[in-house]
């Protein structure tokens, strides 16, 4: 099933007029139909487009032809020439400077603008670290939804601390 929807991806790619030069795709979750297709190519910059619009819709369009070809949901991953692996640490080194500040200010911070894939990866990353008293959580609807990074440390009280007055 794997060569058949690489060779999917490259008459996909093919028929844009896109030259690429690798292109190699391997299952993230073979039970869930989750992969990601890795591509080298000197027309990154068109493939990607202003955000990474056109590499997300690009992944939306090929993986509805693959669910034809094999009839079956397919979720697509799509990395270009290392961008989102670049962009990924981008956004974790983003991501431990809010947790720091956070953690200095003892107080939540929301991060606005990020995909759902991204809101994803930002929890799942969050969590993976096993910081003592901080969480992450969503609020808002749409386009509006913001993630928030949670400081949970509650300061002692004097009953706490064994101080008294």
């Amino acid at each position: 099933m794997l060569d058949k929807l690489s060779d999917i991806a490259r008459c996909f790619y093919g028929g844009l007029g896109v030259v690429v030069e690798d292109i190699s795709l391997f299952p993230e979750d073979e039970d869930r139909r989750i992969y990601r297709l890795s591509l080298r190519t000197p027309d990154s910059n068109l493939l990607i487009g202003q955000r990474g619009k056109n590499l997300e819709a690009s992944a939306h369009l090929l993986g509805r032809m693959m669910e034809r070809e094999i009839g079956a949901s397919v979720r697509l991953h799509i990395e270009i020439n290392d961008y989102v692996h670049s962009r990924d640490e981008r956004l974790f080194r983003f991501v431990d400077k809010k947790i720091d500040e956070v953690i200095a200010r003892g107080h939540d911070s929301a991060i606005e603008n990020l995909s759902p894939y991204e809101r994803k990866k930002v929890h799942d990353y969050i969590a993976s670290k096993n910081i003592a008293d901080i969480s992450t959580y969503s609020i808002g609807e749409g386009n509006a939804r913001k993630l928030c990074i949670s400081y949970t440390k509650k300061p002692l009280s004097i009953e706490e601390d064994g101080v008294g007055i």
